[in-house]
């Protein structure tokens, strides 16, 4: 998969949906590794739960992530979005998502299920994820 993403105009929730599913649905490691380092800003904040990361820790959680289970997301419904006014393409999305992490080792399969609030903005004419705050629930 190339690193492309949509359009810098489509819907702000369409553009983080893809990213997500660019980044962990894919089966492909090294196109998620291209579409992490082309659309995560270098300064990302990311909140999961209580615990607070940076680029680096971001990118370490998603690559072992991905290196011991599959995800499959089963819905990802957007909650609220407000794009910029300026129409730049920035702005900002909630998600409410229900997924499986399947264990790559037993096959044995995680329901979870989190709401997101990403913080998109444009840098140098291309949407980067800037912030990213996640209530992350294992739900069996």
């Amino acid at each position: 998969m190339a690193a492309s993403l949509i359009s810098t105009w489509a819907p702000i929730g369409q553009w983080v949906d893809a990213l997500f599913n660019r980044l962990f649905d894919n089966p492909d490691d090294q196109a998620s590794a291209t579409i992490f380092q082309k659309f995560i800003s270098p300064n990302l904040v990311y909140r999961i739960n209580h615990d607070r990361h940076d680029f680096l820790g971001f990118d370490t959680m998603l690559k072992e992530a991905r290196r011991t289970t599959i995800m499959q997301t089963k819905s990802n419904n957007e909650v609220q979005s407000w794009e910029a006014p300026d129409g730049s393409g920035g702005g900002c999305v909630a998600h409410m998502s229900h997924f499986s992490l399947i264990d790559k080792a037993g096959a044995d399969a995680i329901e979870c299920s989190a709401l997101t609030l990403s913080t998109v903005k444009v840098q140098d004419g291309q949407r980067t994820l800037f912030e990213l705050a996640e209530i992350h629930q294992v739900v069996s």
